[in-house]
């Protein structure tokens, strides 16, 4: 769940990447991974920008193209696109789902978030949530397992929690060209 004033301007959801060009699979074959927002926001203009083609690699549209966004509406992207909101004086409400297969990206996504981006935000899920994705093949339990963790707590440890902060990260993209 959100609640900010904005994601302005264009970023990636991810954190692991400033290659160039991007190591990631431009193919999609190992990648594998999607976001869904829903927003909850009152109803006031709300817009959602993306640079098409920005997820592969040598292959982008250099003009953002803009998406109204209504009350209960859903976007569906992959978190390699650069993408943003417009800036606003009120806060968003949303909430951010994310969908990927047991793979290093999906790893690599989870725990930054957990023990970096937001350690004291961060509450694992409850037993009977667990439970009822478990039923429906929606839940990892690798996430869970302790060597894994300990081992991205290792691989994370010269990361600052909250580092790099948002700022640093959207200043790094938009001292670029939107596309690679």
């Amino acid at each position: 769940m959100f609640a900010h004033r904005s994601g302005f301007p264009f970023h990636r959801d991810l954190w692991f990447d400033f290659s160039e060009p991007p190591s990631w699979d431009s193919g999609l074959k190992n990648f594998k991974f999607v976001r869904a927002i829903t927003f909850f926001h009152e109803y006031r203009p709300i817009t959602f920008g993306l640079y098409p083609g920005s997820h592969l690699v040598n292959s982008c549209s250099r003009k953002a193209i803009w998406i109204d966004v209504n009350p209960g509406d859903v976007v569906f992207f992959d978190p390699r696109l650069l993408h943003s909101g417009l800036a606003c004086d009120f806060p968003k409400y949303g909430a951010i789902l994310t969908f990927a297969f047991e793979n290093k990206h999906a790893y690599d996504y989870h725990f930054y978030r957990q023990f970096v981006q937001i350690p004291d935000r961060y509450t694992p899920p409850s037993k009977s949530f667990v439970d009822f994705l478990s039923k429906l093949s929606l839940y990892s339990p690798s996430i869970m397992d302790l060597a894994l963790q300990n081992f991205y707590r290792q691989q994370l440890a010269h990361i600052s929690p909250a580092e790099p902060p948002q700022g640093y990260l959207y200043t790094h993209f938009n001292n670029r060209t939107a596309c690679t």
